[in-house]
């Protein structure tokens, strides 16, 4: 079940320290969710994906022919079932869950599989992996605070944006007021360590 990674208590919170108004609780609550999905888009993971079943998930064998996978979340912390086929054959491998060595990063989790050479079932087709895992954060208390932050942060420029939803806005004593559409630079280059590169 996916999460919010911050709370509406939260992004009002953060408003009232940057000279905002109480806001609507009822539409933050909404916007927290909103945003919170946003964010695992715009990084390309899942970090509130919980119990994931039968997942088709990038894979290769590296030179030392150890097989690598990477998950779209977090955090693993358990793989009951993983399946693999090479090139164009149709069989397939029950791979064992224990041997698997989990590395849980911010840009994604990677596992590797040792205790057996693949490098002879390299092909010119990468690995199809399938697996069934218990992946990311389970509730607030495991968002890393400087992502919570991040999140809060675009909660709430979210919400001000909808007082000037177009690209330009003419304010006659200010002349015309431009509202970027993207996030601002500081909220991209903060989800950078998040964003999921494989």
């Amino acid at each position: 079940m996916a999460i919010d990674y911050t709370t509406s208590a939260n992004v009002l919170a953060y408003g009232k320290s940057q000279g905002g108004s109480a806001g609507e609780p009822a539409l933050l609550v909404d916007l927290v969710t909103a945003v919170s999905r946003k964010v695992d888009e715009y990084c390309h993971q899942n970090f509130s994906a919980g119990a994931v079943t039968d997942e088709r998930v990038y894979a290769l064998i590296d030179a030392a022919g150890v097989l690598l996978a990477y998950p779209p979340v977090p955090t693993v912390s358990t793989i009951s079932a993983a399946t693999l086929r090479v090139g164009n054959t149709t069989t397939t491998t029950d791979l064992v869950a224990a041997d698997w060595d989990i590395e849980n990063r911010h840009d994604g989790a990677i596992l590797r599989l040792f205790g057996r050479d693949y490098r002879a079932q390299r092909s010119s087709r990468p690995p199809a992996l399938v697996l069934s895992y218990t992946g990311g954060w389970t509730d607030l208390d495991d968002v890393p605070a400087d992502f919570e932050w991040l999140v809060r942060r675009a909660c709430w420029w979210e919400y001000k944006k909808r007082e000037a939803p177009m690209e330009k806005t003419a304010i006659p004593e200010m002349g015309m007021v431009i509202v970027p559409q993207s996030w601002p630079i500081d909220l991209i280059q903060g989800f950078g360590p998040y964003m999921r590169t494989l």
